[in-house]
């Protein structure tokens, strides 16, 4: 009865949002040596005021594993489902960016799942658990249906977006269309299914220390979903996938500062943090939520190549009440570039933009167990079909192990 009821305050009290939660599309972070975790739910601020979860994910997996000597096997198991919101940014026919992408939303009610084997390839013998590089596989398949806004059901508009006039030629219900090349996964009924593979190297040479992390990592990964893999089949009247994906990640950490008092607890550390990212995507069908290339947090404009490079510093402490009880102030400013051709459009013309934007926040974790977190960010630079007036979001999620 304690895990049930421990289960029910999760799924009813994890992260909520001013505005609809975006949906992570990334595996980048495992957790080590568990057997279950309630990873996270999402809100959306007009359905029941925002209070009651409409989406929810948890990881199932095993540790410890031992195929090969003195590494580490794991194999986890990730289940996501429910609804989260969506834009038409792009012309269905032609692929162009529109000017009202931010008012186009629509829902989409998804299940999403992923196997996950990671092998350790070198070993780490300073930190217990952990390899220094490390190769993944990740299995996944996702389901979709679109349908209006609750906003919009709850006036009767059973066609929402779908049915407005600068859009609703291209979703007609008499005849929908067989294929839409700007968006692929809303063609015929507005359903489909999609498959991938992804394969992942990770070398990480980071030093365990929750408050004052020294090190360096690297990974690449490549993302296979083509049409070939069950990604268009006659079922779903058109809409398809055919993706690939190439994303690259480089992150240093150093500790400019840290004090102890003299029962171990962090009074202050303060660290310094540099990221690099570049993604590459290309294919003739790319669902929006194979579409990772967004600029903090805003959707940029989709092209086939996307580079980000952020500083951070981090204040953190001091530990109060009890070990794990701390607040962390952060502040950061992040750079992109994009460029190629639009992805998803006819037109093939080559473009560019740069991007510019700072933020902050602060977090509170409790125990090691809950944490809360607000974050400002502003991006200073326009960006095509979406607003980039500045944003404040709050977050709060358990970890159960």
């Amino acid at each position: 009865m304690k895990r049930v009821a421990l289960i029910l305050l999760a799924i009813f009290c994890i992260p909520f949002s001013l505005m609809a939660a975006e949906p992570d599309n990334g595996y980048d972070i495992i957790p080590d040596n568990y057997y279950q975790m309630i990873i996270n739910g999402s809100f959306l601020s007009d359905f029941a005021f925002g209070a009651f979860p409409l989406s929810i994910w948890a990881d199932f997996g095993l540790s410890g594993l031992k195929f090969l000597p003195d590494l580490e096997t794991r194999l986890f198991v990730r289940l996501e489902a429910g609804i989260e919101y969506s834009s038409i940014r792009q012309d269905p026919f032609t692929g162009a960016i529109l000017s009202t992408g931010d008012t186009n939303r629509y829902a989409v009610a998804f299940s999403d799942g992923a196997l996950i084997l990671r092998q350790g390839i070198i070993p780490d013998y300073n930190r217990a658990g952990h390899d220094r590089m490390s190769a993944e596989l990740i299995m996944r398949m996702r389901w979709e249906q679109a349908f209006p806004t609750f906003s919009e059901i709850r006036k009767n508009d059973w066609t929402g977006v779908f049915g407005r006039d600068e859009l609703k030629e291209y979703f007609k219900e008499d005849n929908p269309s067989s294929f839409l090349p700007g968006t692929p996964e809303l063609a015929g009924q507005k359903y489909f299914l999609s498959n991938s593979v992804s394969f992942k190297i990770t070398y990480d040479e980071y030093l365990s220390d929750r408050f004052a992390p020294k090190g360096f990592s690297f990974s690449g990964e490549f993302l296979f979903a083509p049409s070939y893999l069950m990604n268009s089949l006659d079922l779903f009247e058109g809409a398809r996938t055919d993706a690939y994906r190439v994303n690259l990640r480089g992150d240093y950490t150093y500790p400019l500062f840290q004090l102890r008092d003299e029962r171990d607890k962090n009074k202050l550390s303060i660290a310094f943090d540099l990221e690099a990212r570049v993604s590459f995507l290309f294919g003739s069908a790319i669902p929006a939520y194979l579409n990772d290339h967004s600029f903090m947090g805003k959707s940029a404009v989709p092209r086939t190549l996307l580079g980000k490079g952020e500083a951070r510093i981090t204040f953190t402490g001091p530990e109060f009440l009890t070990k794990g009880t701390y607040p962390k102030l952060y502040l950061y400013a992040s750079n992109g570039f994009g460029g190629g051709r639009i992805i998803n459009a006819l037109d093939r013309e080559q473009g560019h933009e740069l991007y510019g934007g700072y933020g902050g926040g602060v977090e509170l974790t409790l125990m090691e167990f809950f944490e809360f977190k607000m974050d400002y960010r502003n991006v200073y630079t326009p960006i095509e079909g979406t607003s980039t007036s500045p944003s404040l979001s709050f977050s709060a999620w358990f970890k159960m192990f």
